[in-house]
């Protein structure tokens, strides 16, 4: 089918074609609502010749098809509620106009179209699409500027109960705003010698231990030598005020690109300053906080441009920055959290994000912290910041396996104990840690009440029947802790029934270290040591027995005689 069957078929004339070009739109779709056919021209040439460019036989379905192709992601849900057949028709009823604003994706970045539709005599509708991005781009800068003067003087008219511009060299001013409070205070709408009007007034109205200094500050060489070194200059004082003392805050500072004036401003700070310490505490946190950072990026959601170094796209440039000098491992997990879409989801549902990975510094990858949280009051910015903490990283990696070897000395030292306890010495309330093979590893097992009741009731079962009258005696909470505190550990050894048999083993308590709340109690099994050290004992005593014997005849030797003479002669030193 040629370009004139088309055109014939449609029944639309080149008139309302070119009506709809008029306006400059860079397509023109001809759709026939009855089936939603559509034809979609374009105007090219100096003469703005209508040219077929594409045709289809669902407009309104292939318009879904494209919008998750073309339509920038944010607004594809209002992009397709606004195109459904049914709307634009409702729209179009008695003769009405339908328009719509939004963004398409060109090279990954948003640029704004605008759609108008209107119902022709016959069964079509014209649809006309216009690039409008950068007009849109000048009146959305031209709003944010108008905005942010538009705060700018709404905040100053909230927050100063008068400023005062003044030329520094006559000394003459004008007071541009003033509460009618603060007007009735002496200060004139405008005047002559301000400085000399200033000292004056103080005397009246400022409270007296801050006029001296109130004076001192400022004094007009004093104010210029300030702000000379300073941007701005700011006083604290306070001043009598609806019949109360009130602190007042004066903010000095020079104009922009005019050496012969200054700007004053004064605003009422009472009620603040008696939540805080005073205005400028923000200002030293905010400095404070802001140092931490080696880079500051302030991102504007829509355009992503990014102050610190000025950008037209930070999330491009951090892509590429990312593959370039964030270490080969974090990469994919930077990309990841970094995806715009992606970033902004988590916002919106904690707040801030934080990611931590290495950095190249030089020819050396070092540890940095990204911290990213959405301003205040701001749903159009981001702030990202990034510290070095590599120091802080490589630290707690050393106190970390400076920790895991101790974790290894102490459960190896541990494991030496059949039981170990910890007893709160104030309610007696104990935990049971077991690390025999017999019991598990030292894994909680029991945890009980009072320690010592429990203990005197266990002495009578597992308890050895010789060793019994010793332990119910040692283990008495009172002899127990004295003991304690005289040496500071008590150690005791005693005969446990255990598989049957009585068993050697030894108790060892100790107070932790910085706890005075508690002791640990460990036990250890010390049977084959001790069965050794009997042994060792009784092959030692019948050796040295044999030495005092004569082999042959059986009777004590000399040796014996020598031994037993010398204990006869102690007993009678003894007089025994």
């Amino acid at each position: 089918m040629n370009n004139k069957d088309i055109t014939s078929n449609r029944k639309t004339s080149f008139s309302e074609l070119a009506l709809a070009l008029a306006n400059d739109y860079d397509s023109i779709y001809v759709i026939n609502y009855i089936d939603d056919s559509y034809v979609e021209y374009t105007a090219v040439g100096g003469e703005k010749e209508l040219v077929l460019k594409s045709q289809g036989d669902d407009f309104f379905e292939d318009t879904k098809s494209n919008c998750r192709l073309l339509v920038w992601p944010a607004d594809q849900p209002y992009f397709l509620r606004e195109l459904q057949k049914s709307r634009v028709l409702e729209k179009l009823e008695n003769g009405k106009s339908f328009s719509l604003r939004y963004r398409l994706n060109i090279d990954g970045k948003p640029q704004y179209y605008f759609l108008k539709t209107i119902r022709s005599s016959s069964e079509d509708i014209i649809v006309g699409v216009q690039n409008v991005n950068e007009q849109m781009q000048r009146e959305l800068k031209e709003k944010e500027i108008s905005r942010t003067y538009s705060e700018i003087a709404k905040s100053l008219a909230g927050m100063f109960e008068a400023i005062y511009y003044i030329d520094i060299n006559t000394g003459s001013y004008t007071e541009y705003y003033s509460s009618q409070t603060f007007s009735d205070l002496g200060i004139d709408v405008s005047g002559e010698n301000f400085f000399e009007k200033v000292n004056r007034d103080i005397q009246i109205h400022i409270y007296e231990d801050d006029r001296d200094m109130l004076i001192r500050e400022l004094d007009r060489d004093r104010l210029l030598h300030n702000l000379e070194r300073e941007d701005t200059y700011s006083i604290i004082y306070r001043q009598l005020i609806d019949g109360r003392m009130q602190y007042l805050n004066i903010i000095a500072f020079r104009q922009e690109n005019d050496d012969d004036h200054i700007v004053i401003a004064v605003r009422n700070i009472d009620e603040q300053k008696r939540q805080e310490d005073d205005a400028e505490v923000y200002s030293h946190i905010a400095g404070s906080l802001a140092s931490r950072y080696e880079v500051i990026y302030y991102i504007d959601i829509d355009t992503q441009l990014g102050t610190s170094k000025t950008g037209e796209d930070f999330f491009n440039d951090i892509a590429g920055g990312i593959k370039n000098f964030i270490h080969k491992d974090d990469v994919e997990r930077a990309l990841t959290i970094l995806e715009k879409n992606h970033l902004l989801s988590i916002l919106a549902k904690e707040g801030t994000l934080t990611f931590t990975g290495r950095m190249l510094y030089g020819e050396e990858y070092k540890y940095v912290s990204m911290l990213v949280v959405r301003p205040k009051n701001d749903e159009n910015h981001l702030v990202i910041g990034l510290t070095n903490i590599d120091a802080q990283i490589k630290r707690e990696e050393a106190i970390k396996e400076e920790s895991l070897i101790f974790d290894e000395v102490a459960i190896s030292l541990a494991e030496q104990y059949e039981v170990i306890y910890q007893v709160n010495t104030k309610t007696n309330a104990y935990m049971e840690y077991r690390s025999s093979e017999r019991y598990s590893r030292l894994k909680i097992d029991t945890k009980g009440r009072d320690f010592f009741e429990e203990t005197q009731k266990n002495l009578r079962t597992q308890i050895f029947a010789d060793d019994y009258p010793m332990m119910a005696v040692a283990m008495q909470k009172d002899f127990f802790l004295e003991t304690l505190n005289q040496t500071g550990k008590f150690i005791i050894n005693y005969r446990l029934l255990l598989d049957g048999r009585p068993q050697y083993v030894t108790l060892f308590a100790v107070r932790p270290k910085e706890d005075n709340d508690h002791i640990v109690i460990a036990v250890a099994n010390i049977d084959a040591t001790r069965r050794r050290e009997l042994q060792f004992e009784d092959a030692l005593d019948g050796a040295l027995d044999m030495g005092n014997y004569d082999t042959l005849t059986g009777l004590k030797n000399r040796r014996g005689f020598a031994q037993k003479e010398m204990i006869i002669d102690d007993a009678i030193a003894n007089k025994e």
